[in-house]
């Protein structure tokens, strides 16, 4: 059963009882510390031939922002460029600038 009280933010299936407390609670921290922020990263279909993205991607980014959230967008030439660890720096520059850093690891 789910371990998570009313009132979490975090997805059930990462809160519950066969999940260590730890993660548990790692889990809630980095949701409430991320509140509020959209990292999309999008894949070809997003862009047209010359990388502008498309419309409809667009309006979508401009409904959440509309929404009240912070939106980072992660083109696809550049994540599939990184691997492993390039990627969490990568994130957390870009967390950076939403003045969300994340706590070295």
């Amino acid at each position: 059963g789910a371990a998570s009280g009313e009132g979490d933010d975090a997805p059930a299936e990462l809160l519950d009882d066969e999940v260590p407390t730890q993660a548990r609670e790692a889990v809630r921290a980095a949701t409430a510390k991320y509140a509020g922020i959209v990292i999309e990263v999008d894949g070809p279909s997003h862009y047209d031939d010359e990388r502008y993205l498309l419309p409809a991607s667009e309006m979508i980014r401009r409904h959440l922002a509309l929404a009240g959230w912070a939106v980072l967008r992660v083109p696809y030439w550049e994540w599939t460029t990184l691997k492993g660890q390039a990627r969490k720096v990568y994130l957390a520059k870009l967390l950076a600038r939403t003045g969300s850093e994340p706590e070295s690891s």
